[in-house]
């Protein structure tokens, strides 16, 4: 399971439904339960999804009592078929879901329902041990069965002064829903948005030819922060884009990982020519380096070599980690020191 936290508006539906989205050009489909009230058949035709009860299907489900009993039932379901394949003859080609709860913390109970139809707002300080006990009753045969699961929760303050930062937080931010989701699991991502991306366009008024620039938004850069992850290194950070007309962007970031040292290309300077990017490891018929002026359109001709720097970089167990480790390291000793100050 891979949680994708943040505050509101920082693309945790949007990533998610993009991964969902991937899953499903490789045949699996999404069951996709909403916790929110606010997921439509619309929101899936924008990211591509085929059609409801095509590749995906979404349950609205308001308390954990639901929750629990009517995807225990979808699993149990499909564990009988998946125990019934040939894994030789049928496994290949076999059916496959993928699950989403979106989101944890938004589920009340039976009781805090009960408790409202009496007039009272009492808490019910059972709901996240509810919580943790569905994720253990799912997640094992979840993994024994191969169905992906991503959770999508919300954060909040830490009061705490005295709160370490762990794979629970971020930034001073505690994953909410209890202990149940971030035991289980496997990574969680923090996502909050970074910059926003604008464009200046001249209007041309009606009268006397006059014109004005008007900003207008055209996209929003997200930052996506490994807090605890069972593949990579601790703290890992990417950067993501998602343009209002065009989308998630596949390539976006990745020139990070095609420039400097270890990269596949090599920044020249030629004076008044300017400059050029050397592609590592490449020369002409002449033995002389290849040099292009810009590499970003080649970017998705080279995803497999950007793919295995992004793994030496970020894996766990990485051979080339040792400087990220370091930097982590000096990092904490710096902030160890200024608070004992």
């Amino acid at each position: 399971a891979i949680m994708f936290c943040g505050d509101p508006a920082s693309g945790k539906t949007y990533v998610s439904l993009e991964v969902c989205k991937s899953f499903s050009e490789h045949g699996y489909f999404t069951i996709y339960v909403d916790s929110e009230g606010d997921k439509n058949e619309e929101l899936f035709a924008a990211h591509g999804f085929k059609g409801l009860d095509e590749d995906y299907r979404f349950l609205k489900i308001k308390t954990v009592e639901n929750l629990r009993i009517q995807v225990t039932k979808i699993i149990h379901d499909y564990g009988e078929y998946f125990r019934s394949l040939d894994l030789e003859a049928d496994y290949p080609t076999r059916d496959k879901i993928a699950l989403v709860i979106d989101s944890i913390s938004f589920f009340t109970s039976n009781r805090q329902e009960e408790n409202l139809l009496k007039g009272e707002t009492k808490d019910n300080l059972k709901l996240n041990k509810d919580l943790k006990e569905f994720f253990r009753d799912i997640l094992i045969d979840c993994n024994i069965y191969k169905i992906p699961v991503i959770l999508i929760n919300h954060v909040y303050q830490s009061m705490d002064m005295y709160q370490s930062d762990n794979a629970y937080t971020n930034n001073g931010k505690i994953v909410s829903g209890g202990m149940g989701g971030r035991f289980g699991a496997s990574a969680i991502v923090y996502l909050e948005p970074k910059r926003i991306v604008e464009d200046v366009k001249t209007i041309d008024e009606a009268k006397g030819g006059a014109t004005k620039n008007s900003k207008v938004v055209r996209g929003t850069v997200f930052s996506a922060t490994a807090a605890k992850s069972r593949f990579v290194n601790a703290k890992s950070n990417v950067q993501l884009y998602v343009g209002n007309k065009e989308g998630f962007s596949k390539i976006f970031g990745l020139q990070q990982f095609c420039e400097g040292e270890g990269g596949l290309f090599t920044k020249v300077t030629h004076g008044s020519k300017g400059s050029m990017y050397q592609i590592n490891g490449k020369v002409d018929e002449n033995g002389n380096p290849i040099e292009v002026k810009d590499y970003r359109k080649m970017i998705p001709e080279l995803i497999d070599d950007i793919d295995t720097i992004v793994k030496n970089r970020f894996e766990l167990n990485a051979t080339n980690n040792s400087k990220e480790i370091d930097d982590m390291l000096e990092e904490d000793e710096k902030s160890e020191g200024s608070s004992d100050e």
